[in-house]
């Protein structure tokens, strides 16, 4: 998982730009860290990585997005519900706590979209009385 780890985020510092990063901030009210990545750049690295996530357990899932969030920068939150998204069969009731405590790592409206949109999908699937 930490090889997978590294290897993410050494993909997204290679789209880094700085004055992006930077203009960035200008629409967002609180701290805000980013590289300043293109959302299609993002996306192409995400795929790279699409078929090592997918063959992750839970376990190793879940420990990946958990340090993917709590680094607080965009491009590797999004990388983190990327991860939940290649791996939903892996969030159950048990899970929601988890998800709650990845909230607090957001800083973007974007972050928020991409997991409830993901997220809701979750919920919705799952039968009243699981929860």
């Amino acid at each position: 998982m930490t090889a997978l780890y590294n290897a993410i985020v050494a993909d997204l510092k290679k789209h880094e730009d700085k004055e992006g990063a930077e203009y960035a901030k200008r629409w967002h009210k609180y701290e805000y860290h980013s590289y300043g990545m293109f959302a299609a750049d993002m996306r192409n690295v995400f795929k790279q990585h699409k078929k090592e996530i997918q063959a992750l357990s839970c376990k190793d899932a879940l420990a990946l997005a958990r340090k993917l969030h709590s680094s607080h920068i965009e491009e590797q939150v999004q990388a983190a519900n990327y991860v939940l998204q290649q791996k939903i069969d892996c969030i159950t009731p048990a899970q929601f706590g988890y998800l709650d405590k990845a909230l607090g790592h957001f800083s973007s409206w974007s972050q928020v979209d991409d997991i409830c949109v993901e997220g809701g999908k979750v919920i919705a699937s799952l039968r009243i009385g699981e929860l």
